[in-house]
């Protein structure tokens, strides 16, 4: 059971990818952050900056249980 969309972010020199997924009474956050190149041109901080952007609003997304009701 998927529990929300994955968030991705996929840049030549940097990416990250956020899954979340649920087994039985279990959530699972997968969070891979990867940077391909130690130094960053000034050509790459408008993508480095919306990369971070969207990392930062994937983290403060909020998951809400709520017990099931019969």
């Amino acid at each position: 059971m998927c529990i929300r969309d994955s968030e991705n972010f996929t840049h030549n020199k940097f990416n990250f990818s956020i899954n979340y997924k649920s087994n039985n009474s279990e959530i699972t956050l997968i969070s891979e952050f990867t940077i391909n190149h130690l130094l960053l041109e000034k050509s790459d901080f408008e993508n480095w900056n919306k990369c971070i952007r969207l990392l930062s609003e994937a983290y403060n997304d909020v998951i809400i249980l709520k017990k099931k009701t019969n």
